[in-house]
């Protein structure tokens, strides 16, 4: 009788715990972003931010990406523009630019998006320039990596040591 009340009750409890664990172990998708520095762009002066996923394929085969959003916001907080959504795939880059109508102060920031099941390679490097018309960049500057310079290198978001 003991033994039957056992068995019934784990025949009962083992597939609610395995619900449970499948459940406790689903993916997340997180987000981590990287402002540049506050910049003043002059009336007619183009800010661009460039991206670029400098990771290889794993040693398993899994094809390099990264995916995520630019956006410049005005010195109140407020989005200019739209945040404009990027895939870059190893070695190639992405880039979103504003054209300022006054002078003002901008603020671009990268944002990565990733999740935890994904085992794609991602190693995002930014950089942020500002220009006047077809002249060359009066200002280009690098994003630091998670906490500031590291393993990673300045410039960098990822994983850090990369994934």
């Amino acid at each position: 009788m003991f033994r039957r009340r056992f068995l019934q009750t784990g025949i009962i409890l083992v597939p609610s715990v395995l619900a449970l664990s499948a459940a406790v172990y689903a993916a997340t998708t997180y987000t981590q972003s990287r402002p540049f520095p506050p910049v003043t762009v002059a009336a007619g002066e183009t800010a661009q931010i460039n991206v670029a996923n400098v990771a290889s394929a794993s040693a398993g085969g899994t094809a390099a990406s990264c995916t995520g959003t630019i956006t410049f916001y005005n010195s109140s907080g407020g989005v200019i523009g739209a945040a404009t959504s990027f895939t870059v795939v190893s070695n190639a880059s992405s880039s979103y630019s504003i054209t300022s109508v006054t002078r003002e102060v901008v603020l671009g920031v990268v944002t990565l998006t990733e999740s935890s099941s994904s085992a794609a390679p991602c190693a995002l490097e930014s950089s942020l320039e500002i220009s006047s018309g077809t002249n060359a960049p009066r200002l280009v500057l690098r994003a630091g990596g998670p906490g500031g310079p590291g393993p990673d290198g300045p410039g960098r978001l990822g994983p850090p040591g990369g994934r």
